[in-house]
């Protein structure tokens, strides 16, 4: 089957989902302000059968797609394990596991931000990264949403309006509010910072 998307307007970059009703089946694409994609892929593996004609930022999103699969499975079994976890060394080793896999992840893409810094991919991962809350204050919920408003849009670049087009922004705000102090008076403040 072949599907055609066409628009009049410019298309906004961002990243973008393919969506089909059997529900079996996504694709999600990486797309500069105004790009033209050819997109080939099977239903049953769209990742692993992908060929995208394009830029290359879309071929280094393919990739970095790639790179994500055995990750999924990996932070599912860390999930599932931590569930189980009994005791605290079950514990530390799960919390080690997870730190681990989340080194491998930042590694990969700080490496390609170092690398492509102005590209989308790059403006992505940058807005997606969290900082890790300090040794010396973690335990203090006050200290610890204090950091977390403070650094929760490190890296974010609010001029480029492609990264509206991402999950990143929604989610940065939820958390942003959500460590706000829920009286009227913060809740205004901080929506007007």
């Amino acid at each position: 089957a072949t599907l055609t998307l066409k628009s009049s307007k410019r298309i906004v970059g961002g990243f973008y989902m393919l969506l089909f009703k059997n529900k079996r089946s996504q694709m999600e694409l990486l797309m500069n302000n105004g790009d033209e994609l050819t997109v080939h892929y099977h239903f049953d593996n769209p990742i692993e059968s992908a060929t995208v004609l394009g830029t290359q930022e879309c071929l280094d999103y393919l990739a970095y797609m790639r790179f994500l699969q055995p990750y999924n499975d990996k932070f599912k079994k860390v999930e599932e394990d931590r569930r189980k976890a009994k005791t605290k060394a079950d514990s530390t080793a799960v919390k080690e596991r997870s730190k681990q896999l989340n080194k491998e992840l930042d590694d990969y893409r700080e490496t390609y931000s170092k690398k492509n810094p102005n590209t989308l991919l790059a403006k992505q991962f940058r807005a997606a990264a969290y900082k890790e809350i300090p040794a010396d204050i973690q335990g203090n919920e006050e200290k610890e949403k204090t950091f977390i408003r403070a650094h929760i849009f490190d890296g974010f670049d609010f001029d480029d309006e492609r990264l509206a087009y991402t999950p990143f922004l929604e989610t940065k705000l939820s958390t942003y509010l959500s460590v706000a102090p829920q009286v009227p008076d913060s809740i205004n403040a901080i929506s007007d910072e």
